[in-house]
């Protein structure tokens, strides 16, 4: 936020040893590297983005961390500053070390004000602001202004940290900060006392959350004072005259439309594209100025407009009741798979409720992650998660039957029947509701499987590398049932990378692909927004210009499709040909599971990079996580979060399992040595033992 002076003391001054000795009792492994990667620079997230201590993200709602819940003297801290908190962290900096100069640009910071408590300081570091400088001692409270350049530089060996906090403000804090310290302007108070703000063992003061920092559709008044103040920064800036005019005009007249466009649409859904049209000729009218105009803080012009006026403009995903909002409590750390799971098992972290979710259904989930080998399957174990990892070389679709369920692989469809007898045996006793072993095989050659389904008339393949639908039977590696009419021939070329299939009443209905093109790898060129949804009864297309299409699923009486390259989900609304975007998530959504009022949603972190640059995602690309999100379709908002890190990337498929807590039972497992399955008769008279 632009201060119209560069440092200010507020008159608060807390015990500094004793939120020292706090946050000293948190372990290393909790602190995260800088975002941007800054060498000597770490944080410990208090207030995150959806309470995720990983999600650096500045948009969405804002909400504590794990880790504030072990900090009762910092809780009572940020409770003093009587203001409701955005985005909040302990920053710290090692011993000859610096921030690195940079001014706060990012539409987050215009409205913000940044309050830094130093808690752990040496009287040698110096915090830098355009001109001036200071030092901030222990315990005092301060801010300054983000729009300079700034800077903090720890000469010495030992660790500096500092409480850092974002916030909007309030009038009782503004009438804090009009009695503050100002040591470089005229004016100030004639009596400085900062006022000591005790620790209290018996207070637990509420702290309020932002949950709005970006509109939907920015209004016109905000447009308006955004816009002023780039044109006044342009002006106090030494530019070109004639260049900074027409910048001026350019900027005039897209305000103008803008306002025309709210008085006929409002934030109103049907005035989305107009806007987004709108905001695509600004950019385009952008690009001849680039490079050429600096604002008086030294900022490039034209990258200011960008971050201040076009990229928070509009956030369709934010409106209700799409806002994919904060999950209902923190979220924690779970284990790394079992023991004998996955001797490298990643982590994870997830939501609290997640497992109540599961638990609520009576079901567990199943994973498919092509990228790491593995099938995962996520179980409620109490009130936390048990994440159990089997191998299998690229597992791919799956598709749940009566019997068990099938998984595609890299050369493979195996069929896993489910024998509960078998999982009544396995320790600890009494736990295991299903056990799930591999009883077929069918060798399908690399047909780079995709989905499955299992409908009236047998199993169904996405056969990706030959461009159909297929069948098997027991003489051939597959059998075509169905291809796209634009693709002329059976050929092993992926000519649209068709990958998604949606049964209704047992029978095929739509399928995705990445393109209507019919020549080898055609699809790669317009990955962006070449995709298409068809209708596989009549061949039609009908929709097209989708980003990465996935996972089309008939729920309730409406059709899902994953709008991959955007991290959206939607519903198809076929009348207007096109898809309506129920939620924006971050990660590249493919996988898609519904049970009861739940959508389960698969995240991916990366692509191929031949295949995920270009894509509209991929300017989120610091945001993306992998895991499932679980959506609530009552109210649209998340649910539960279940994240992985690690060598876990991308995720295929995800599918409900009808058991609670479920055995898997890898191909090789010495469990197949001793479990049979016989028909009726034979099975009676085997001698019990």
């Amino acid at each position: 936020m632009k201060l119209d002076t560069e440092f200010i003391q507020l008159p608060w001054r807390f015990d500094a040893g004793r939120l020292a000795a706090e946050v000293a009792a948190i372990p290393e492994e909790a602190w995260r590297p800088h975002p941007q990667g800054h060498p000597g620079n770490s944080a410990l997230p208090l207030v995150a983005a959806g309470g995720d201590p990983a999600n650096d993200a500045t948009k969405g709602p804002m909400r504590p961390t794990p880790h504030l819940a072990r900090l009762p003297c910092l809780r009572q801290a940020l409770a003093a500053f009587g203001t409701v908190l955005g985005r909040t962290r302990l920053m710290r900096l090692d011993g000859n070390a610096e921030a690195t100069p940079h001014t706060d640009t990012n539409y987050y910071w215009f409205e913000r004000v940044r309050i830094h408590l130093p808690l752990v300081t040496d009287p040698a570091v110096r915090f830098l602001c355009g001109a001036r400088e200071l030092h901030m001692a222990a315990g005092e409270v301060w801010i300054f202004d983000t729009w300079q350049t700034h800077n903090v530089v720890n000469p010495n060996p030992t660790r500096r940290i500092h409480l850092v906090a974002d916030s909007v403000g309030s009038a009782s804090f503004w009438a804090v900060v009009a009695r503050g310290r100002r040591p470089f302007a005229a004016d100030g108070p004639a009596v400085f006392e900062p006022r000591f703000v005790p620790f209290d063992p018996a207070a637990e003061p509420e702290l309020a959350f932002e949950t709005v920092n970006q509109p939907v559709v920015m209004s016109p008044w905000e447009q308006g004072e955004v816009l002023r103040f780039v044109r006044r920064e342009l002006a106090a800036g030494d530019n070109p005259r004639p260049l900074a005019v027409e910048l001026t005009a350019l900027l005039a007249e897209f305000a103008r439309d803008w306002r025309a466009l709210w008085a006929a649409h409002g934030a109103a859904p049907d005035g989305w594209p107009a806007f987004r049209e709108h905001l695509d000729r600004l950019a385009a009218g952008l690009v001849r100025f680039e490079g050429q105009l600096r604002l008086a803080n030294g900022s490039e012009a034209v990258e200011i407009v960008r971050q201040l006026a076009i990229r928070p403009a509009l956030n369709p995903e934010l409106a209700p009741p799409a806002a994919a909002g904060p999950p209902a409590v923190a979220p924690v750390a779970g284990p790394a798979g079992q023991a004998g799971d996955d001797p490298g098992a990643f982590r994870t972290v997830f939501s609290s409720g997640f497992a109540g979710i599961l638990e609520g259904l009576g079901v567990s989930l199943l994973v498919s992650t092509y990228q790491s080998g593995r099938l995962i399957a996520v179980r409620a174990d109490g009130e936390g998660l048990n994440v159990h990892i089997r191998a299998f070389p690229s597992p791919m679709g799956i598709a749940v039957t009566p019997a068990g369920f099938i998984l595609g692989t890299e050369r493979h469809v195996w069929e896993l029947a489910n024998q509960p007898e078998v999982g009544k045996k396995l320790q600890p006793h009494g736990k295991h509701d299903a056990c799930y072993l591999p009883r077929k095989v069918h060798v399908t050659g690399d047909i780079r499987v995709h989905e499955l389904a299992v409908g009236q008339d047998g199993l169904l393949i996405v056969n990706t590398r030959f461009s159909c639908l297929a069948g098997l039977d027991a003489d051939n590696s597959f059998v075509p049932r169905w291809r796209p009419p634009f693709v002329t021939a059976l050929s092993p070329d992926d000519r649209c990378h068709l990958n998604g299939l949606a049964m209704i009443d047992g029978r095929p209905g739509f399928v995705t692909a990445l393109g209507a093109t019919d020549t080898p790898q055609g699809w790669r060129e317009g990955r962006a927004d070449g995709g298409v949804l068809l209708d596989v009864p009549s061949g039609e297309i009908l929709l097209s210009g989708l980003s990465v299409p996935h996972s089309p699923r008939w729920y309730g009486g409406r059709l899902w499709v994953l709008e991959s390259g955007k991290g959206e989900v939607g519903v198809a609304d076929l009348g207007h040909g096109r898809v309506e975007c129920l939620a924006r998530l971050p990660g590249f959504t493919r996988g898609l599971a519904f049970a009861g009022r739940y959508a389960f949603v698969g995240l991916s972190q990366v692509r191929e990079s031949n295949l995920f640059v270009g894509l509209p995602l991929a300017e989120r690309a610091d945001e993306l996580r992998c895991g499932v999100w679980v959506l609530d379709l009552g109210s649209g908002t998340l649910a539960a979060f279940l994240r992985f890190e690690g060598p876990v990337q991308e995720i295929f498929d995800l599918q409900i399992l009808p058991a609670r807590y479920p055995e898997i039972v890898e191909p090789d497992s010495d469990l197949l040595a001793d479990a049979f399955t016989l028909p009726a008769a034979p099975l009676a008279e085997v001698a019990p033992g």
